[in-house]
């Protein structure tokens, strides 16, 4: 629901007219994870090095979210969202894009569906966020990777941010956790990645930790 958030403010921060497909796809594309192992999960959240193998993982992640929707009619839109989800903005042209092909030598930037690069910079910012980033440092990282992200984009998530809820933290205790909560950044025991909202399921999660 983080996600779907974040791609919400992008959306009107852009005026996009259909934004419920990218809200759409931030959801189906945190279906993916399901594929993952919990340990190379647990490893992304508080901003582990990745060695080959589980990077290849996490590369193939936009593929498998679009493998379910690929045979469902009138969702062409999300599934080419989800499909170049992780492609770089300046990535060099290939013929995975639908349409006429460029100029050789030409750069995809818009070609990419506004969508895919919305939930690019999205769903990279709240990875950075699970790590323990603040704010201000993970946009900052977004906007030292040249080519990577949109710079439109990043702007109105930039802005995005700024017109976010204020939220207030304060300390309370395990057994006083309520469903809607949101955990802010911890200390040297990990039980939840940071900014991840309470819910039922967290609340089994942490039912062996209060007995």
């Amino acid at each position: 629901m983080r996600l779907k958030r974040y791609v919400g403010q992008i959306a009107d921060s852009l005026d996009v007219a259909d934004r419920w497909e990218v809200e759409v796809a931030a959801l189906i594309s945190q279906l993916g994870c399901v594929s993952l192992p919990l340990g190379l999960i647990v490893k992304m959240h508080v901003g582990g090095e990745l060695d080959a193998s589980e990077q290849a993982m996490v590369d193939a992640l936009p593929a498998t979210a679009a493998s379910f929707v690929a045979e469902l009619p009138r969702l062409d839109a999300i599934r080419n969202i989800l499909t170049h989800h992780n492609t770089p903005y300046a990535a060099p042209y290939s013929v995975s894009f639908d349409g006429p092909a460029p100029n050789l030598g030409t750069r995809v930037g818009a070609i990419v569906p506004l969508g895919a690069r919305m939930l690019k910079a999205a769903s990279d910012l709240d990875w950075l966020l699970a790590g323990g980033m603040s704010e201000t440092s993970a946009l900052s990282s977004l906007a030292a990777s040249e080519g990577v992200y949109d710079p439109e984009v990043l702007n109105a998530l930039s802005r995005a941010l700024g017109c976010m809820p204020e939220v207030n933290t304060w300390r309370v205790r395990l057994r006083d956790v309520r469903e809607g909560m949101v955990f802010s950044a911890g200390n040297d025991l990990l039980i939840m990645p940071a900014h991840r909202r309470h819910s039922p399921f967290m609340a089994c999660r942490l039912r062996p930790v209060l007995r």
